[in-house]
């Protein structure tokens, strides 16, 4: 299974409504236990891309 996604793409669909919630006053961040092998690079594109586009 291919996990590549285009970056545009994901910039689009996740990336850009995640940042037009409101900004928490403190900041904060996301845990993910249990997760699956095949699915951490995926995580590592949304986090660049969201690294990018901030």
């Amino acid at each position: 299974m291919n996990n590549f996604v285009n970056a545009d793409a994901l910039c689009h669909f996740l990336v850009k409504p995640l940042q037009s919630l409101p900004s928490p006053k403190v900041s904060s961040f996301i845990l993910i236990d249990g997760i699956q092998k095949e699915n951490i690079p995926l995580i590592n594109q949304v986090r660049m891309a969201s690294l990018i586009y901030h």
